[in-house]
């Protein structure tokens, strides 16, 4: 497996059942990222406030609340990737979670390599996206000096 051990990556989990909690806390804890856990939304929200996580891996039915709704309001105002693993695993339902505004889903049961693999895979993309826009804009910059040098327009 491709792990990104050392890269001071924090996954926020949420999940209400103690046993899942458990295997992802080790199997992540493993391969070298920081692990939050919260069993409710409210703790969760608490975590990402104050923690500010890279990555949230979450259950849609908590006992307070619904995944889906705290996606939504992620997504009002932070792009940190949400992966929801759930119970709930017809199409409808993983469509109802890309709507929402993840930016995966993975039916229970699963095996955990499988959600590290993807979840791997996700932060790859994004920090790959991320380069790529820091690359375009420093290239703007340049473009942008080259004609514009010493204040005047060339």
């Amino acid at each position: 497996m491709d792990s990104m051990k050392g890269k001071n990556i924090t996954i926020l989990l949420i999940d209400d059942n103690p046993l899942i909690m458990d295997l992802n806390r080790r199997v992540l804890t493993e391969c070298g990222y920081k692990v939050l856990e919260a069993e409710t939304l409210s703790e969760g929200r608490v975590l990402f406030e104050n923690e500010t996580p890279d990555l949230i891996i979450m259950e849609v039915n908590l006992p307070d609340g619904s995944g889906l709704d705290f996606c939504k309001e992620l997504r009002s105002h932070s792009e940190t990737p949400v992966i929801f693993v759930s119970t709930l695993g017809t199409a409808d339902d993983e469509v109802a979670g890309f709507e929402a505004g993840c930016n995966g889903y993975i039916p229970k049961p699963y095996k955990p390599h499988m959600l590290v693999v993807r979840m791997e895979a996700l932060l790859r993309f994004l920090k790959r996206r991320e380069s790529i826009a820091l690359e375009r804009a420093w290239e703007a910059a340049r473009q942008n000096r080259d004609i514009e040098e010493n204040g005047n327009a060339l």
